[in-house]
């Protein structure tokens, strides 16, 4: 296990260069590189929101580059084809990308990078998310037909995780567009125009986040999975102990 790791690590340490923002493997002083990175791949982040229906930026689950990395299809040891859904589901990873260059901000201090570059990932994001969630008739948002970080329940309404911390990511925008305002007023300007914001958007933004489905009992404070995640039936992990497999057909499984 040790050498496991140590291994690991030498890859991200060697992956990982601050001079170079076309690298996407994170280390601590490759931060601003990484930022740097998300940055670049903006506008294919933009294009693929757009293909899937939505506005602001949508990035790949798995990438290399700005274009996504995973395949369509996976085909098991048997020759069988397996259908990839995070590719297509996983867009939380949008969130996440906004939490760690909002993190990056506050560990580093890098005002100019995150006026630069890292307020743009935050605006485009939340204006995704804005424009994925959608009301019922009473008003609460919803997210519907994604994956959650539990890839084995493939296909699920109102993932805590996402729900979550696409709320968070639009409040972030709400936030980044204060800060710029008041801070810097020139960048403020040129993302304005440049992402054609009207002054009523980071509202929306706020509003949206607030009606999101939160799945949490306010009795008892227990965060559901995923909307119909306690009604599904326990499972007895003894019964599959013996359970194994196959290196060659390794994949999520349905749920």
């Amino acid at each position: 296990m040790l050498a496991a790791l140590g291994a690991a690590t030498h890859h991200l340490i060697i992956a990982a260069n601050p001079d170079d923002d076309r690298v996407s493997v994170g280390w601590p002083e490759a931060s601003r590189a990484m930022v740097c990175f998300r940055h670049r791949a903006l506008p294919e982040a933009r294009a693929r929101a757009r293909r899937s229906g939505y506005e602001g930026a949508l990035f790949p689950w798995e990438s290399a580059g700005p274009s996504e990395a995973t395949a369509a299809v996976d085909r098991g040891a048997g020759g069988e084809e397996t259908e990839m859904y995070t590719w297509r589901r996983a867009q939380h990873v949008s969130a996440d990308i906004a939490y760690a260059v909002w993190r990056q901000w506050e560990v580093t201090g890098d005002d100019e990078l995150f006026a630069a570059a890292g307020a743009e990932i935050v605006l485009e994001t939340a204006r995704f998310w804005a424009s994925r969630v959608e009301r019922d008739d009473a008003g609460r948002g919803h997210i519907r037909d994604v994956m959650g970080p539990d890839e084995y329940h493939e296909q699920v309404d109102d993932s805590a995780y996402t729900n979550w911390m696409a709320a968070h990511n639009l409040l972030l925008g709400r936030r980044t567009v204060d800060w710029l305002r008041r801070r810097r007023p020139d960048a403020w300007s040129r993302l304005r125009s440049a992402l054609a914001i009207d002054d009523a958007e980071p509202d929306r933004w706020e509003r949206v986040a607030d009606g999101i489905a939160r799945c949490q009992d306010p009795a008892t404070g227990r965060i559901e999975q995923f909307a119909g995640y306690f009604d599904l039936d326990d499972i007895d992990l003894d019964e599959h102990a013996d359970d194994h497999v196959d290196d060659g057909d390794a994949r999520p499984g349905g749920g």
